[in-house]
């Protein structure tokens, strides 16, 4: 799922309501090491969350998210808030099944002009990524063995949240929760996740069981914050919307395979501007 499968948490599942209340952040810290951590000690109460989890995250068809992200550098002391939207759509059945995905990023100036820093489109055997300050669309092939799904280390991964797999691949703890919430902890086993973040948490909603905010913590100590801010569940959505994207005028294109190895940087650190 990597770093940015991470982020989808908190940009293709919904909080319950628009606007609702948001988890408190949390503060940075060191990095992390790079061994293979032993598996968190086994939590009956931690797999009853995620099993609800994944079955919540199962039950639409369409989704249409509004976001906010903000980038916190605790070195410099500086923030930068970002807007966003996200789409995603089911399409078939059986073998033929794909899930579409399309997420924007913008930067939003004092005027209010807004300008694109990050853009993703999921065909369901492509996976698109614009890097926009390289100007290059850098197409990655789906596996095919896994055709329909997303791609292990894009922003997309953790949409179909599966909880053995993600115990798998991450300790996995319970922070005490609070009225309107349930936090999961997330840490990195292996060095290569360890290479894109450090640690993370969840906020799900406790009425929804969705989730509402994720944080994460890279290396560097940046931090950034995904917040919930407008959802729509099973609206009207057109599936052209998640076709190949045309490359804008001026850029570069490069199509590269499946294998997660030849993925360029920036492809693994998608999530950042």
């Amino acid at each position: 799922m990597r770093l940015s499968g991470l982020v989808l948490a908190a940009t293709l599942l919904p909080a319950a309501t628009a606007g609702a209340q948001q988890p408190p952040q949390l503060p940075a810290g060191p990095g992390p090491a790079q061994t293979v951590a032993p598996p968190a000690p086994a939590n009956p109460v931690l797999d009853r969350n995620l099993q609800r989890w994944e079955q919540e995250a199962q039950r639409f068809q369409t989704l249409a998210l509004t976001l906010e992200r903000n980038d916190i550098d605790n070195v410099t002391r500086s923030a930068t808030k970002y807007s966003g939207i996200a789409y995603f759509m089911k399409s078939g059945k059986g073998p033929t099944a794909r899930n579409l995905a399309l997420l924007e990023t913008y930067s939003v100036d004092p005027r209010g002009a807004k300008q694109l820093v990050e853009k993703f489109v999921c065909t369901g055997t492509f996976f698109y990524l614009f890097n926009v300050s390289g100007k290059e669309v850098v197409a990655r092939e789906l596996p095919r063995a896994a055709a329909g799904a997303m791609p292990d280390d894009n922003f997309l991964g953790m949409f179909g949240l599966r909880a053995e797999e993600a115990k798998r691949r991450y300790n996995l703890t319970l922070d005490p929760e609070d009225p309107n919430f349930v936090y999961i902890r997330i840490k990195p086993r292996f060095p290569r996740d360890k290479e894109e973040f450090e640690e993370a948490r969840v906020a799900l909603k406790k009425d929804t069981f969705l989730p509402a905010q994720l944080w994460y913590r890279q290396p560097s100590g940046k931090v950034t914050v995904w917040s919930i801010q407008r959802v729509q569940i099973n609206g009207d959505m057109k599936q052209e919307w998640f076709d190949k994207p045309p490359v804008p005028p001026g850029w570069k294109f490069q199509k590269i395979a499946a294998d997660a190895d030849a993925a360029p940087k920036v492809f693994r650190n998608s999530g950042r501007p």
